[in-house]
């Protein structure tokens, strides 16, 4: 089996939790730069530590009211493409 270079982790950065007390210094560096990256001098950058379910789960408990009911659809793609 070939090896691929990025399996030595020179491609790659190292992590930061998002638990940590760092995290909160780099997510505020990160969003001040946002609306020069998306090219615009309105709105509010906004980032979720989280999952696509847990940003999810955000975005709807907080534009609900209590109680709600919601029906959410899931789709999960898995690849045919054999493993290199």
């Amino acid at each position: 089996m070939r090896e691929s270079s990025m399996s030595h982790g020179k491609h790659f950065l190292s992590m930061i939790d998002h638990r940590s007390s760092s995290f909160p210094e780099l997510t505020m560096s990160l969003l001040s730069h946002l609306k020069q990256l998306f090219s615009t001098d309105q709105g509010q950058g906004f980032s979720s530590p989280s999952s696509g379910t847990g940003a999810w789960e955000a975005a709807l408990s907080n534009t609900l009211p209590p109680g709600s009911g919601v029906t959410a659809a899931m789709e999960n793609y898995r690849s045919n493409a054999p493993a290199t």
